[in-house]
């Protein structure tokens, strides 16, 4: 029978690597932590069970093109909410982690398919045609939007624009 994972030494893990999230100049073995930690789904769905701290969402939302009001809209939470939860460190609900690591995962994405955070951002708040004249921010708060979102960024990648 396998151990069950130590959320701790996991959190501890993220920390360092989203310490350099979203800064483009990290070196490769960074980059390689990141990605294997998010690529591995049992250890992620662990970490998202035991719900993440606030100490480690706000490095995450830190490093994200969202206000803390667009956060707390994605949370379903109002800003002083937010607010207690970092007064308190709390850790978050398992279905409020999920959306946390599920717009980390969006943001990487864009990145990946956008080449930087600026131009990723730019794109998140145009309309775009292909969604009704849309802004993809518009379309992040449920999760049915954000893969939406996912599969046009998808699109974009294969050049395939409607």
């Amino acid at each position: 029978m396998s151990k069950p994972l130590n959320p701790n030494n996991s959190e501890k893990s993220l920390y360092a690597v989203v310490d350099s999230f979203g800064n483009r100049q990290v070196n490769d073995g960074a980059i390689a932590e990141y990605r294997t930690l998010f690529e591995n789904k049992v250890k992620l769905d662990q970490m998202i069970k035991f719900g993440l701290s606030y100490s480690l969402f706000e490095k995450m939302k830190n490093n994200t093109p969202f206000s803390k009001d667009e956060w707390a809209q994605f949370l379903d939470v109002s800003v002083k909410t937010l607010e207690r939860y970092k007064h308190d460190n709390k850790n978050f609900k398992a279905f409020q982690s999920e959306k946390i690591i599920g717009m980390i995962e969006l943001i990487e994405r864009g990145i990946e398919v956008f080449g930087d955070m600026e131009m990723f951002k730019r794109w998140l708040y145009t309309p775009i045609p292909a969604l009704s004249d849309s802004k993809p921010m518009e379309l992040l708060n449920s999760s049915y939007g954000k893969q939406v979102i996912l599969d046009e960024i998808g699109r974009i990648e294969h050049g395939i624009f409607a």
